[in-house]
């Protein structure tokens, strides 16, 4: 049986390779972006698995597929870490630090994609609106609480220098789709720090702003790995972590409206814990380039 993923259905082949099938025909699209993005990434360096067989010729079966090199490890949603305030700076530094200075890599390096058939997706933004709209009717949150998150999106919303619902002219590559689930760690089995192995899953990939790469992250992970990107010289601006607030709420919110949390048992990876009450507790509470962005 295979192990059931949200867009492919995956097959371990002799421990060393991995056998990817779309688990659904809306799905093969973004096997084929896959197909390009992820060798223009491993090129420029990035830690991801290298892909050995792309077919879409559907001569073996009637959806595209892909081999990949099997990595080691495991996914970082996988792993007992526990997602708290408390083990942000311990047991996750040494991964989110290797994060950091991956998306550095990717962000910096992947100057051009060898896509002859278009591809790569456009770039494209969640906009929170309207998952906030669905949590009112379905009174996932307070009228009060969601009073506060829209005057919250109204203030991140000045952080962009583009129109978040549009193009935008930041030009770097992005994975778009960084989340614990997508990140492979090594955690060494008598004990100590995990560390960060591999990005996976590059069917979201395009050309766009960077701070998109962090929105996927609990919000206590946020600093850190900003931080680790910057110290590996990742590029930024004053309004940097603005539109990362902005993007994690526009997830959160998608999230907290969209999806059936007995699927998604993953309540920790955007949404804190305590949802927008923890939110509106724990901004201020940040280090000033993230708290001057709170009400």
């Amino acid at each position: 049986m295979p192990k059931l993923g949200i867009v492919n259905d995956i097959w371990s082949i002799g421990g060393e390779y991995v056998l990817r099938i779309p688990s659904e025909l809306e799905y093969v699209d973004s096997l084929y972006v896959e197909s390009v993005a992820a060798p223009a990434a491993r090129n420029a360096g990035v830690r991801t698995p290298e892909v050995v067989v792309f077919d879409d010729t559907l001569d073996l079966i009637a959806v595209p597929f892909m081999v990949t090199r099997m990595e080691p490890g495991k996914t970082l949603g996988a792993t007992p870490l526990s997602p708290t305030w408390d083990l942000a700076a311990s047991e996750w530094s040494a991964v989110l630090d290797g994060l950091g200075e991956q998306l550095v890599c990717l962000h910096q390096k992947v100057k051009s994609v060898d896509d002859p058939n278009g591809r790569l997706n456009p770039w494209w933004l969640d906009s929170p609106d309207e998952s906030l709209r669905r949590c009112i009717e379905s009174e996932t949150l307070s009228l009060d609480l969601a009073t506060w998150v829209q005057a919250l999106i109204e203030k991140l919303h000045t952080a962009f220098d583009y129109d978040p619902d549009g193009p935008t002219d930041h030009s770097v590559f992005v994975h778009h789709d960084t989340h614990p689930w997508n990140i492979m760690v090594m955690v060494p089995p008598n004990g100590g720090k995990a560390h960060f192995s591999a990005l996976l899953d590059w069917g979201c990939a395009c050309w766009g702003d960077p701070a998109v790469d962090f929105a996927g992250f609990p919000l206590w992970a946020l600093p850190p790995l900003v931080d680790a990107y910057k110290l590996a010289g990742g590029v930024t601006d004053e309004t940097f972590e603005g539109r990362v607030l902005y993007m994690w709420l526009a997830l959160a919110l998608r999230e907290k409206s969209f999806l059936d949390p007995n699927v998604f048992s993953r309540h920790w990876w955007r949404m804190p814990t305590d949802g927008v009450n923890e939110l509106k507790y724990r901004l201020p509470m940040l280090p000033k380039v993230w708290s001057k962005w709170t009400l």
